[in-house]
């Protein structure tokens, strides 16, 4: 017991003298400016291109003095729409648009003012594509539906009210 504590105490005594016999070595650090060649040679090019010379710029100037705007909405013919909501950055624009167009239409038509609910419309647009993407693995092709969407999942899951959602 006493060898194998002196041989524990050696090894230590020897690892302290090693590792404090090893010099510090200190990592050093400095600022400096990022350069990128190609992206300097871009702006170059640009601030030369993009350079004003001393020649005014012709501009267009139009006179005012015989138009005559209108003074108030009142002067335009308007259409029953329910008021705008804000589809912020959503995605849903084309679901938003096509929901107005339909509820314009069924006042048009039956003179009733009805609010449709967007999101029934987007969530099933949305299921749909996942059974697409199911059963072929493959991704579809209109992430946002705004050109070609031709009102499948109208079609398929018709329309609703929003109070029936909500």
């Amino acid at each position: 017991m006493k060898k194998e504590f002196e041989l524990l105490l050696s090894t230590l005594i020897s690892i302290t003298t090693l590792i404090s016999a090893q010099p510090i070595q200190r990592d050093t650090a400095e600022f400096i400016e990022k350069r990128n060649g190609f992206f300097d040679s871009v702006k170059t090019s640009l601030d030369a291109f993009y350079k004003k010379d001393g020649t005014g710029k012709k501009g267009i100037v139009v006179d005012f003095e015989s138009f005559n705007p209108p003074n108030s909405k009142d002067e335009f013919k308007s259409y029953w729409h329910n008021q705008p909501i804000s589809q912020a950055v959503s995605g849903m624009c084309w679901c938003f648009s096509t929901t107005s167009f339909f509820e314009s239409e069924i006042y048009r038509i039956s003179k009733r003012e009805i609010k449709l609910s967007e999101l029934f419309t987007v969530y099933w647009e949305y299921v749909e594509k996942a059974r697409v993407w199911r059963r072929f693995r493959v991704r579809c092709s209109n992430t946002n539906l705004e050109e070609s969407w031709n009102c499948p999942c109208i079609r398929l899951y018709r329309l609703i009210e929003r109070s029936a959602v909500s």
